[in-house]
């Protein structure tokens, strides 16, 4: 009957017979439709039966694996991630970023194709409902699912102003003292001796800033070039308070990342300055914008200065042990949703929940606010989350 209803129509019959595109289009139709049955209402893997069917309704799928979020203590894999534990979120009306506590963490099987928005080998990529805070070249935000994003004119923005604590962890001049120390610098430790920060510092580059700010006398470290008979290398010995005060608060390195997200606008600002003058570097390029990197090999030193460059409202992308500082004529350096692919993915995808809606992710190293997949206000979820994990709604 179908067929010769659609006798004589180009592409589908030809006299009563079903043509074999229309054949083969028609099973591609069907085991597509077989394939999201299975995936949307049977493939529960290690879900119970409230959480199967929770998922046929408003299914979360998000982002890959691999893609990271921002903690207060850095980069976290979502299987690293704890429930009641602080994320970085932005509230889609104000712009502004803050520290919220996940609420729910979503995983499950995928196998279909992603969205993908290149970057210059750090592509974000999503499954195609996933959300996104994106701006317009007016400045305007609003909150689209992937497959709506409109390529050349939805822009996902990079680089926000951040909810400062009023109070600091330390003082805007000992966070510069850290600053250096932590980048240009050790930690001296001896038996019968307290801890000491020891500063290195060229001549050339800023050692009378830094004997300025810590109001000592710096001593040549090296002997003078037997050339020219002039020191070039200094050592800096940064006064014992000044030590104690700042190792309160952060005994070694590893303290970092969490420390410099409880710090003030003016502190975080005076550690992100030392720390940049002490690894980074700045040119311009050919259309006027400058150019800047920071370079420190992985660990607690490289994530506390990404958190500061987030807080700080600074957009950046991240390879290895190189921060890229962006800056474009884009409302808040926003990335453009331009030429917008596909790629096939089988493994796992997940997404958190915040009250606001928003978190921030690295994906390949494009560091981007971006939003939950499914919806945390549903009347159905309410119930399961709270009973899972009483005390973190509000």
């Amino acid at each position: 009957d179908v067929a010769n209803g659609l006798d004589g129509v180009k592409g589908y019959t030809r006299k009563g017979v079903l043509t074999d595109s229309f054949q083969a289009g028609k099973q591609r139709a069907a085991d597509k439709a077989s394939k999201e049955y299975f995936k949307d209402w049977a493939d529960y893997t290690n879900e119970n039966v409230t959480t199967s069917f929770m998922r046929s309704i408003y299914p979360f799928w998000c982002v890959p694996e691999y893609a990271t979020i921002l903690t207060r203590t850095g980069w976290k894999h979502y299987t690293d991630l704890v429930v009641g534990e602080d994320v970085l979120a932005v509230d889609p009306e104000t712009l502004i970023t803050k520290w919220e506590p996940v609420q729910e963490i979503a995983e499950f099987d995928y196998d279909d194709d992603l969205m993908v928005i290149p970057a210059k080998g750090k592509d974000i990529k999503f499954t195609p409902n996933h959300r996104w805070l994106v701006v317009n070249k007016q400045g305007y935000s609003s909150i689209k699912r992937g497959y709506e994003l409109t390529d050349g004119y939805d822009m996902i923005p990079r680089a926000l102003p951040h909810e400062f604590p009023e109070e600091s962890i330390l003082p805007s001049r000992e966070a510069a003292i850290l600053g250096w120390a932590c980048t240009d610098g050790y930690i001296a430790r001896s038996n019968g001796r307290k801890p000491r920060f020891v500063i290195y510092q060229s001549i050339k580059n800023h050692l009378s800033e830094i004997e300025e700010l810590l109001g000592v006398t710096s001593h040549p470290r090296t002997e003078p070039n037997k050339y020219t008979g002039e020191f070039t290398d200094y050592v800096v010995a940064v006064k014992q308070a000044d030590v104690d005060v700042i190792m309160d608060e952060c005994p070694d390195w590893s303290y970092l990342p969490q420390l410099v997200s409880w710090l003030s606008e003016d502190a975080a600002e005076a550690m992100w300055e030392a720390m940049f003058k002490a690894e980074g570097s700045t040119s311009i390029e050919y259309n006027g914008f400058e150019n800047s990197c920071w370079k420190q090999k992985p660990g607690p030193v490289m994530e506390a200065f990404q958190i500061l460059t987030v807080l700080l409202g600074k957009a950046m992308t991240v390879k290895d042990d190189r921060v890229n500082l962006l800056n474009n004529n884009k409302p808040y350096n926003a990335k453009e949703a331009r030429r917008i692919g596909k790629e096939h993915y089988k493994g796992k995808v997940w997404c958190p929940v915040t009250s606001s809606g928003t978190w921030f992710m690295n994906c390949n190293g494009s560091v981007v606010p971006t939003g939950n997949t499914y919806e945390l206000h549903r009347l159905f979820w309410l119930p399961r989350a709270a009973i899972r994990t009483p005390g973190v709604f509000k």
